[in-house]
């Protein structure tokens, strides 16, 4: 695998963790909006969905995305940091590349 490629999986990963908990969050919570349940009042609420109680699940997929929130300080120190590193390795590949050919 080249280092460009290297680069642009690392970017994708610092973008997903930035993503992450928002989503989770955003998930839970349309979720419930859809079930009719209250997140913050989800573990003494009763939430079926078919034959099963979601109302734990709800709950936590919106602590999980909270918790998560943690982690968007290192992606978003790591998206810029991830940009740079492709950019600077796509640029060294094209340099290398281009010094290899010869012109007749």
């Amino acid at each position: 695998m080249q280092l460009s490629q290297k680069a642009l999986i690392s970017l994708w990963t610092s973008a997903l963790l930035v993503m992450t908990p928002f989503l989770l969050i955003v998930f839970g919570a349309a979720l419930a909006e859809l079930m009719g349940c209250d997140i913050m009042f989800s573990l003494s609420e009763v939430c079926i969905v078919g034959e099963i109680n979601i109302a734990r699940v709800l709950y936590g997929l919106s602590l999980v995305g909270w918790l998560l929130l943690v982690g968007l300080p290192v992606g978003l120190i790591l998206a810029p940091v991830c940009s740079i590193w492709w950019w600077y390795s796509m640029r060294q590949e094209r340099m290398v590349r281009a010094s290899g050919q010869t012109h007749i």
